[in-house]
């Protein structure tokens, strides 16, 4: 349930911040009469570093770079799942990549992370004609990241021409910053849950945890909190069935309630509540109280009327 993952925002290529740079290089390769670039896979970021502890970072900048980019609506980009195949250095030719996967472009590069600061290198490839296309390095402070992926997003974009929606140039517009420490360990919780064994699940579970206590806003850490726990219950190993769904929608829920409109806020708070109630019920090894599912059933009703007010139209300035 990527719904946690699909809050990474995009922004403008602007990189006048201060403490970062960037530094751009455009090959000698014209696409300007060539057809449209139209599909892409992101190939898995090398790390740049002799640390082979930091391998879930490399792992994690791919993944939301990856994410970055297929916001982009006009662009079809292959799955994290397809691409992460090829990580590593045996992989084969870039074009044999690009015939695999069934894309006009590879997006290929590294990550390095020193300090409080980040850097990725970027390479662009028209897997048609196997030629680099242009590449560019980002370096950003760590609090900084997903401005970085999302720079990188934008610039993608705007080399290959593709028009951008007016939602999405909003969405360029602005990059949030984090709490560095908070992701780090959400990212770490995605390197283990993506290995999803009993032990690898218990210690994602661990690391969102850690993220969200270090940061109880974010969002992200909330989602993967979901994510593990209903995988867990699906194990049914240190989680029963039952809980995990019982446990994952209540992060869920937390987790939408930290990007939702302001007027979904208050209903969407009622309705986590009864889910604790529930799970609270449930953990004590009694029967739910009748009054739980009526409680649950009126907060839903809750829920689904302040969503249809947001959608509603707006009636005409001085109607009658």
């Amino acid at each position: 349930m990527p719904v946690g993952r699909a809050l990474v925002a995009l922004i403008a290529i602007a990189a006048t911040a201060v403490g970062s740079y960037a530094l751009w290089r455009t090959k000698g390769v014209s696409v300007a009469n060539a057809a449209p670039i139209r599909s892409i896979a992101v190939l898995p970021l090398a790390l740049r570093s002799a640390d082979t502890t930091q391998e879930y970072f490399a792992e994690g900048m791919t993944d939301e770079l990856t994410a970055a980019v297929a916001t982009i609506s006009a662009l079809r980009v292959t799955s994290r799942g397809s691409a992460m195949q090829f990580q590593g250095k045996s992989r084969p030719a870039t074009s044999v990549i690009a015939k695999t996967l069934n894309v006009d472009a590879i997006v290929e590069g590294s990550v390095a992370r020193e300090g409080g600061q980040v850097r990725i290198t970027a390479n662009l490839i028209d897997a048609r004609a196997d030629s680099t296309i242009w590449t560019m390095t980002l370096t950003r402070n760590s609090n900084d990241v997903l401005a970085l992926q999302t720079a990188l997003a934008a610039a993608i974009a705007t080399q290959i021409k593709v028009q951008l929606t007016a939602h999405e140039k909003a969405r360029f517009a602005s990059a949030p910053t984090v709490n560095a420490e908070a992701h780090d360990a959400y990212l770490l919780g995605r390197y283990f849950f993506n290995r999803p064994s009993d032990e690898n699940l218990q210690k994602a579970i661990a690391q969102f945890e850690k993220s969200v206590k270090l940061d109880s806003t974010f969002a992200a850490g909330f989602s993967g909190l979901s994510d593990a726990y209903l995988w867990a219950g699906y194990n049914e190993g240190f989680l029963t069935a039952s809980e995990g769904k019982i446990k994952s929608k209540q992060a869920a829920l937390r987790a939408v309630r930290r990007t939702a409109p302001p007027a979904l806020k208050r209903p969407l708070g009622r309705l986590a509540r009864c889910w604790a109630s529930i799970s609270k019920a449930q953990s004590a090894s009694y029967a739910v109280l009748e009054l739980v599912p009526e409680q649950l059933t009126s907060a839903l009703a809750e829920v689904v009327a302040a969503v249809n007010e947001l959608l509603a139209p707006r009636s005409a300035v001085g109607a009658t």
